[in-house]
């Protein structure tokens, strides 16, 4: 983990400093640092469930897909939005934030392509799944588990915000951000797995809907990243629908009858890439 953080109490919203295995804020309050490097700052009133955010299982479908490259290009496109758009900061060092982090593969690669950039790193995720995994991939990236509508993030300490499939709070984004700071905001075009929605649902409601953040900051660019690939062997096509909400939103005979005949699936993905600026 970082020497320095830009994560705060939740009790008090103090700045948290870190001292050996542990983060404290002015006010004593501690919170304890995991083995795997992470912290927990998700208190238990703020949790709407036992377990919130994605299950182990679908941590651990997506873990595998990442993994093998399906969407490798995502991380490399964001790496040159980056360096397009950095922003100028006071800072000695550009501080990221990936808020919705999941299993932390993004971040881990933008973190490996952008060591010749001075710039620490940080992810929060509700799924204290996700963010154990997270941690997992890297030691040089800070990871805590924590909600996105009462970001555990101090005030304007973001110069690059990441947003990728993930719910968007403008209010907390705005607060965070730096006022040269950016947001890359990534969600699912039209066509973003189109042949697997063909097999799963009947009928099908367009995926693209209007950017929320565009009501809230300015919007500086738009671009669309799409292409074809295909997934091998029925495990792997089980891994692809797992990660996704389309494991519970498909009818249970319907998917069975799919995930027993398909051992080769075609598809695409599409994301639209989103930068904002206050």
């Amino acid at each position: 983990m970082n020497p320095e953080t830009i994560f705060m109490c939740p009790l008090c919203r103090n700045r948290l400093v870190i001292e050996e295995k542990k983060m404290t804020c002015p006010l004593n309050h501690q919170y304890d640092i995991s083995r795997e490097g992470y912290v927990n700052l998700l208190l238990p009133n703020m949790k709407r469930s036992s377990s919130p955010g994605d299950s182990a299982e679908m941590i651990r479908s997506r873990n595998r897909f990442l993994n093998a490259g399906h969407y490798s290009a995502l991380p490399e496109y964001i790496c040159g939005i980056i360096k397009k758009h950095l922003p100028e900061t006071e800072n000695p060092r550009l501080r990221i934030l990936d808020a919705g982090c999941g299993e932390g593969y993004v971040l881990s690669v933008l973190e490996k392509n952008l060591r010749s950039t001075p710039a620490e790193f940080f992810g929060i995720d509700i799924s204290k799944d996700a963010v154990k995994t997270a941690s997992r991939r890297s030691g040089r990236i800070s990871f805590a588990v924590a909600g996105l509508f009462s970001m555990p993030v101090a005030d304007s300490t973001v110069d690059c915000l990441l947003n990728i499939f993930a719910p968007s709070p403008a209010p907390e984004f705005g607060r965070v951000l730096t006022e040269k700071g950016i947001i890359i905001h990534v969600h699912p075009g039209e066509q973003h797995l189109l042949s697997l929605r063909e097999n799963l649902f009947t009928g099908m409601r367009p995926l693209r809907k209007k950017d929320r953040l565009e009501a809230t900051f300015t919007l500086c660019s738009t671009e669309e990243l799409k292409y074809n690939f295909n997934i091998e062997g029925k495990e792997n096509i089980a891994d692809l629908v797992n990660m996704t909400p389309y494991a519970w939103k498909t009818g249970r005979e319907r998917l069975t009858g799919f995930l027993t005949h398909t051992g080769r699936l075609g598809t695409t993905a599409h994301f639209i890439l989103s930068v904002f600026s206050k």
